[in-house]
């Protein structure tokens, strides 16, 4: 009985962590249909998604932060994603 109520006050403590872990930011997720200098259009499950890019926007492969990629690194048909930042401009592009 008390390892069960351990576990859900356990959960229950770690909920709000991983429902949060973003900060409520979204993300595009597809491939790239086409890069410019202030653009990039993914297709998505839904369409073609155009975000808005800026000079701060930051390139990295894989899903973390590792490892620094650049804008060229970017190719069409190349799986992306793309996480937006409160402007709706690209905070951050990981490619694989």
């Amino acid at each position: 009985m008390k390892v069960s109520r351990f576990v859900f006050a356990f959960v229950l403590l770690l909920a709000p962590a991983l429902v949060f872990a973003h900060g409520g930011h979204k993300h595009v997720i597809g491939a790239v249909v086409s890069m410019n200098a202030t653009s990039i259009v993914v297709k998505t499950t839904s369409g073609n998604v155009s975000v808005p890019l800026s000079s701060a926007t930051k390139y990295y492969h894989g899903s973390t932060t590792k490892h620094a990629a650049t804008a060229s690194d970017v190719a069409n048909d190349m799986r992306v994603v793309v996480h937006l930042g409160g402007d709706g401009k690209a905070v951050e592009v990981h490619i694989p």
